[in-house]
């Protein structure tokens, strides 16, 4: 379950990401994490806590 959900996660977050135009690091920089933080979110390896899923949104 925690996999699907990371993946379901990371799609949304790569489509809302291109839906706005933005690159990862542009994307980064807005919501105020690294880099690191949202490929990894966007790579499925990564299940963010509300606060940064707050941040992208």
């Amino acid at each position: 379950m925690y996999i699907i959900i990371c993946m379901h996660i990371a799609e949304q977050v790569r489509s809302l990401r291109l839906s706005l135009g933005l690159t990862q690091s542009q994307l980064a920089t807005l919501a105020k994490v690294s880099l690191p933080t949202i490929q990894n979110i966007e790579a499925g390896r990564a299940n963010p806590g509300l606060d940064v899923v707050e941040r992208i949104y």
